[in-house]
């Protein structure tokens, strides 16, 4: 084989080989080559039907040999049954698939994505690849008002779970499940352009599928990274989903779901989870209770100019906001006057210094005690920020920079003295995502010990017998 092998030189060298080894019962190929509209860049797609699984890493090593003067590179193990080789100077890829039984390769066979022949008979023993062949050549017939339905349920199943990673702040989960729900886009797109057939990769998508003026808006849905960009993103995907979904519906193929029905969905998913650790307090603490009081979060900082915050503000009568941090750089940026401009505005800052008994870890209960040490050395805080809440003429709003320790402090003690079963502060506190223990605030509860105990701790503290009574009287419906 020469420096730069062609993809004809390697196929008659591996079909040679299949017709020499006895293990080997049939050969064939798939993709543009055994279609034979190879391109200057195509790969060499192999599928081996062999005699048992035993001779599978045998394989394996004879082709690496069979084209080892040229090999670059090639897959560690076949423990999948697949791996490929980088050859000659261009690195032309070889991707062998290896099954020991037909049905292994039935995912080839059968694929309605892709248009027959999806499997061509190169060589066969005791007519071993008959029935592949005959399954491969089926011309199937694909229902692309179904496939439409699949890929949007698929959509809508990754934009969900791209918008909750979104809440919860992991911004690698908000990546992946924003792509995948990205490629469900694509093919939809690329049904209602073209068919319903090669959506794995839809070939030359942006090129063949959408027109000169859509293709750096389409562009421009690609997944970031940076989670302030993400609320932008979403509403790109969003709007870009319900632009196609409409054109499906309006062309020959149609679809069941339609974007007046779904934009709902998506305002309620937007509404859910726009803000970072963002509930009403009463959400986990069971009837009898008012709910929209008080609501608790992460920082708002990083919305504040975004108007949607403003409508959010005014949608659930919020008139007070009640801020914990710190004017620390690591509790982000401070506010500015306009957005929360006709707000009462309490900053309450707890400082979040660790002293060397309480080291900055999580482990035993450590964290826990440290909850403790932050109520007694900064009692007047919290008073305050109950007090806050007391007096708060329409809704308030309390917020640390996570909306996790000393937001999920000043709300378990609230639970507290309003007499909140212990289970139910507890999962308010779980809400706030994976990373927290309830450890942590079963100790607080601990030493919170009950409502009397707790009231009268805070009452000598400059926590008067009025506010505890408005406190009570804002949550009893």
């Amino acid at each position: 084989m020469n420096s730069e092998p062609s993809l004809p030189d390697i196929a008659d060298r591996l079909l040679a080989w299949s017709k020499q080894d006895t293990d080997v019962q049939a050969l064939f190929w798939f993709g543009s080559y055994s279609i034979k509209q190879p391109k200057a860049d195509s790969d060499l797609d192999v599928a081996i039907l062999l005699r048992s699984l035993a001779s599978r890493e045998r394989c394996q090593r004879a082709i690496i040999d069979l084209l080892a003067p040229t090999l670059r590179i090639s897959s560690a193990n076949i423990e999948t049954g697949r791996f490929f080789c980088l050859v000659g100077s261009n690195l032309k890829k070889v991707e062998v698939v290896i099954a020991t039984d037909p049905e292994d390769l039935a995912w080839l066979a059968d694929c309605s994505e892709v248009p027959a022949p999806r499997l061509v008979l190169a060589f066969q023993r005791d007519e071993a690849g008959q029935d592949l062949v005959k399954r491969a050549n089926r011309q199937i017939t694909v229902d692309a008002r179904r496939r439409v339905d699949e890929e949007v349920d698929k959509f809508l199943e990754g934009y969900e779970s791209a918008s909750r990673a979104h809440a919860r702040s992991d911004a690698y989960a908000f990546y992946f499940h924003y792509n995948l729900a990205l490629q469900r886009l694509v093919r939809l797109a690329t049904i209602s352009r073209r068919s319903a057939q090669r959506l794995y990769l839809s070939p030359q998508f942006t090129n063949d599928c959408l027109r000169l003026e859509e293709r750096k808006p389409f562009c421009d849905l690609a997944a970031p990274m940076h989670l302030g960009a993400a609320a932008a993103a979403k509403a790109r995907l969003r709007d870009k989903f319900l632009e196609f979904l409409a054109e499906l519906r309006s062309g020959s193929i149609g679809a069941t779901r339609t974007p007046e029905e779904l934009k709902p969905i998506f305002d309620a998913l937007w509404e859910r989870d726009f803000f970072f650790n963002l509930r009403d307090v009463a959400e986990h603490w069971g009837p009898g209770l008012r709910r929209g009081q008080l609501f608790r979060s992460g920082t708002l900082t990083r919305w504040q100019h975004d108007a949607y915050l403003r409508q959010w503000l005014g949608r659930n009568g919020i008139t007070s906001l009640i801020d914990l941090r710190t004017r620390e750089p690591d509790d982000g940026p401070e506010y500015d006057p306009g957005p929360i401009s006709g707000l009462k505005y309490h900053h309450l800052p707890i400082s979040t210094a660790r002293s060397p008994e309480f080291p900055d870890g999580n482990d035993g209960d450590v964290r826990g005690q440290w909850y403790v040490f932050l109520v007694e050395t900064q009692t007047s805080q919290f008073a305050g920020s109950l007090k806050a809440i007391a007096h708060a003429d329409g809704s308030a709003l309390i917020h640390c920079y996570a909306g996790m320790d000393r937001t999920g402090i000043v709300v378990a003690l609230l639970g507290v003295l309003l007499g909140i079963r212990r289970e139910r502060i507890i999962d308010d506190f779980m809400a706030s995502g994976p990373f927290v223990r309830a450890m942590w605030i079963e100790t607080l509860l601990n030493w919170a010990h009950s409502p009397e105990h707790l009231a009268d701790y805070f009452l000598s503290h400059g926590f008067a017998d009025t506010d505890l009574a408005k406190l009570k009287a804002r949550f009893a419906e």
